[in-house]
Parts: C-alpha cells; structure tokens; sequence
C-alpha cells in the first residue's frame, strides 16, 4: 500500500514516460510496463511505494548495485528518478520466464519459495525442533515436481547463470537472493540474474549486515545462521536451484524454521539420492550441484573453478 503522504504514481506526471499497465509487485516495488519517449520502447518501471528510510535505502542500493556494471547476463538498469519525493527506476521489459520454468517447462512458472522474502533478525526465526532422520520428511513436494526436465536447455542456461553471478561477484558484491524467480530467461535462450533489492557489498557494511535476508529455500547455512557471507552463499543458492532443476524437488522443504534447523542438522542429500534415474551424460552437472551444496562454504567451488569446469 502506499504510504499517505505520497502520489500514486499513476496520477502523477513522469517526463519522458507514459504509464501503461501494472505487471507485479514484490516486497521491494511495484512494476509497470511504461512507454519510454526518449528509447522508443516500452520499459519496465520499478517504483517504490513507500518512503521510509530502510527502504527508500534498499531501493537506492538496488539501482547503484547495478549502474556502473554492464553484464550481457546481467539484467542492466536505466535511469533513476525522483518526482515529488516519489522515487522509480526504469529497466528493460523483456519477454521472460523463470529459471525454473524454462528448464522445466509446462508448469506453474509462479516458484516463489516457502516462507517468501523472508527479511529480519535472526531473532526472528522461530526455534523447532527436528527429530527424524530424513530431513524431507512430512512435507510437500515443490510446484517443480512432475515437470520434464530440457537437458538441452539447462545445458544452455547453466554457464550462462555462472558468468552472471561470477560477474556480480567480481563487481565485490554479493546478490544474496539468488532463487529461479530472479533470475530470467528471454525466449531465445538468453538469461539474466535480476532483482538485486538484496545485493550486498560486504567491505561497505550496510543497513542489514546482520540481518537474515533473503528467501529461506535457497539459503546457504550461514545466511540462514545470520553468519558473515562471502560468495560461497551465493553459490549455495545456485546449487540449489540446479538440484531442483536436475531433481524436480529441493533439497530441503518445509517451512522457515524447518529449513533453518535442516540445515543445521543435516547434510543436503546428493542429487542421485532423489534422481537415480538420471542419465550418465549428465553426471558432470551432478558433481558440480554436490558440491556446491557442502554445508562448509570453504569446500564449494569458487566462481573460477565453476568457470573453468563449464567452460564458461
């Protein structure tokens, strides 16, 4: 909802752009199709509802993360604005879908996680306590499941999400909400990681560094712990979404106290623990999404290493 003392931004005069349609919302905006008089396209707009400082912050970190950092896997930003104290970023509009989705087409392309944008302290994680064995046990299986996997086109997509957050990584930040929602896949085959409310460049601090941010299911240990990050959080999330790619399911399910004490408790199950069936030809990509589900972050593949197995 926005806030009392601002505009609707549907009722306010943007210069250059013409309000078209919504098309979403999300924990950190609103998004409309706008038409861009300068560009001569239509643009996806991004606006901030509410002015409060913490989020008018994340909002302003979200464009700076990306300003200066251009990445053909990289979903790049335009221009910032302020119009009576209203503030909204304007962006590409590409004809996407999810990670998932692409992979794994045929389905719901809706894979928001169990728990959602789950953003506080790790004081607010509420305690459980987990007492069988089986870490999957007595919970549903994700939307993913029962959709086919495209070899052809996870084989396409995968190097591509590397070099992405390689990318990201190398820029000094880290994107720390890395799940198949965020990162999108044009019809050609193109992908982009997006949505960087969350980025976060550890040698600058910040308002959330000792936040638990993110969403629950691609959470790496630490993050879900509220430790110090480094990059090897966000290859965790990657792992975790190539597990599901590859398996249909997620390593770990259940809500976001479940997910915390899972992982604390247990070792992620290997890929071929869900999906013996698998074919050998994909017996690469296997190793690499085991790996990069090691509780330790210090035992996950670096981006270089990644790179280099990929031939990214």
């Amino acid at each position: 909802m926005a806030s009392s003392s601002l505009p609707r931004i549907q009722d306010m005069p943007l210069p250059g752009l013409t309000l078209r349609e919504r098309l979403g919302a999300g924990s950190m905006g609103i998004v409309f199709r706008a038409y861009d008089e300068q560009r001569g396209v239509d643009v996806a707009l991004k606006w901030l509802p509410r002015a409060d400082g913490v989020a008018l912050s994340r909002f302003k970190q979200e464009f700076r993360a990306l300003a200066d950092l251009l990445h053909p896997n990289l979903l790049p930003l335009y221009e910032l604005h302020c119009v009576a104290g209203t503030w909204f970023f304007t962006m590409p509009l590409i004809d996407a879908t999810s990670f998932l989705g692409w992979v794994r087409p045929g389905g719901d392309d809706e894979v928001d996680a169990p728990g959602g944008d789950a953003t506080g302290t790790s004081d607010g994680w509420v305690a459980t306590t987990v007492t069988s064995s089986d870490p999957r046990a007595h919970v549903a299986p994700p939307r993913s499941a029962g959709r086919t996997l495209d070899v052809a086109r996870l084989r396409q997509a995968v190097p591509q999400l590397i070099e992405g957050v390689a990318a990201l990584h190398r820029a000094g930040k880290l994107h720390r909400d890395l799940k198949p929602a965020n990162v999108l896949i044009d019809p050609h085959g193109h992908l982009y990681v997006s949505d960087f409310g969350l980025v976060f460049d550890p040698a600058d601090g910040g308002l959330d560094r000792e936040l638990v941010v993110g969403t629950p299911a691609y959470m790496s240990p630490e993050q879900a712990e509220g430790l110090p990050l480094d990059e090897a959080s966000d290859w965790y999330a990657v792992g975790t979404m190539l597990f599901e790619a590859l398996t249909g399911e997620r390593p770990f399910l259940g809500d976001v106290a479940e997910l915390r004490e899972q992982r604390r408790l247990f070792a992620a199950p290997a890929v071929r623990e869900l999906a013996p069936e698998l074919p050998a030809e994909l017996d690469d990509l296997i190793e690499l999404v085991d790996a990069l589900l090691q509780r330790d972050p210090r035992d996950r593949p670096t981006g270089a290493t990644l790179r280099d197995r990929l031939g990214a």
